[in-house]
């Protein structure tokens, strides 16, 4: 396989997600690789990192309030959520659900 050949392939195998805002100026990205959703402890080690970055994103410094909490755990609910249905894997969808109590279906299976 040719230099090129496997750049491109690699290149491919890298997907990243740009999810909406966590604030009006804000633009979230996810980046992880295709391989990551073949087994189900890639899938969930894939979960645990969308999620975290979905918390720092949405996560405000310093003192908060039980409501600015609120606020930032929906936050967090969401962009979890997007980063999902934008990944659109039927393990991956199966993790978030047992995670959430939620039903996704992917399009993709």
């Amino acid at each position: 396989m040719s230099p090129k050949t496997l750049t491109a392939l690699v290149a491919a195998s890298v997907i990243a997600i740009a999810a909406a805002p966590a604030s009006a100026e804000d633009s979230v990205q996810f980046s992880y690789k295709s391989y990551e959703l073949d087994t189900a402890g890639g899938a969930n080690v894939l979960h645990k990192r969308l999620t975290k970055k979905a918390q720092l994103a949405c996560e405000a410094p310093g003192a908060r309030t039980l409501d600015d909490m609120r606020v930032e755990e929906n936050c967090t609910d969401r962009l979890a959520d997007e980063f999902v249905a934008k990944i659109d894997h039927p393990r991956l969808d199966r993790i978030h659900d047992a995670e959430n109590g939620s039903v996704r279906i992917a399009k993709r299976r």
